[in-house]
């Protein structure tokens, strides 16, 4: 498996539990609109603030696989812009002046009690706001989805690609020349392009060695005497 096909295959599913955790924390905290008591919408609130947080983990993965190694780091940076600049910067503002708006009466004083009788009336539309904060998760789950159709284009076309080049690499070595056959070599296939070629090499190399004639003593009449040689019947 290619490096680039890996990091497609992390990516995706990073995307894919970043999908999970925002889509079940979102529900459960749009659900604790419905709580009419205190107890029930703090429960309803913690869990669904965990799958919330447990998707930092995830976004981090992806925002690291989806930029080259070298901007990670900028990478990283700028996905903690946004999620500010998106998120937590412009919401209490934004909120506060959507509770002024719709539910005026619902203030608490300085002892951080509601004695207005109206407010009783505008409970609702406070429920309606905790809807509204919840909605905004839709954003999330929108780049969420954008980001793994991709990640599920890349990772098959970087899946194409690599058939291809083992197709091609099969193919080069099933149609060897034929004097290698007469010489009987063998060539191996690996993964490794580098470590293929090393291996065919030893293996030529060893070949060459085993089909050497070998050096034999000959008997050569030198004057007088009779000498032994040990010069191969090539050299002769």
């Amino acid at each position: 498996v290619s490096s680039s096909s890996s990091s497609a295959h992390r990516l995706r599913r990073s995307l894919e539990l970043s999908l999970a955790f925002v889509g079940v924390g979102g529900v459960v905290v749009a659900g604790a609109a419905a709580a009419r008591t205190p107890g029930p919408y703090l429960a309803a609130l913690f869990v669904g603030t965990l799958p919330l947080f447990a998707a930092t983990t995830p976004m981090n993965v992806a925002l690291f696989e989806s930029v080259p190694r070298t901007n990670r780091a900028f990478g990283q940076a700028l996905g903690v812009l946004v999620m500010h600049a998106a998120g937590d910067v412009p919401t209490p503002m934004l909120v506060g002046a959507l509770k002024d708006a719709l539910a005026p009466a619902c203030t608490p004083d300085k002892h951080d009690r509601v004695d207005d009788p109206d407010c009783d009336a505008q409970r609702p539309k406070l429920r309606l706001i905790a809807v509204a904060c919840a909605a905004w998760l839709l954003w999330s789950l929108l780049a969420f989805g954008i980001a793994y159709a991709r990640a599920f284009e890349d990772e098959g076309d970087d899946d194409s690609a690599t058939a291809g080049s083992v197709d091609e690499e099969a193919g080069a070595s099933s149609s060897g020349a034929p004097g290698d056959v007469d010489r009987g070599e063998t060539s191996t296939t690996t993964t490794n392009g580098a470590f293929g070629r090393r291996s065919r090499s030893k293996l030529r190399d060893t070949d060459r060695s085993s089909s050497s004639p070998m050096e034999a003593p000959l008997l050569s009449n030198d004057g007088g005497g009779t000498t032994a040689s040990s010069e191969s019947p090539s050299s002769q």
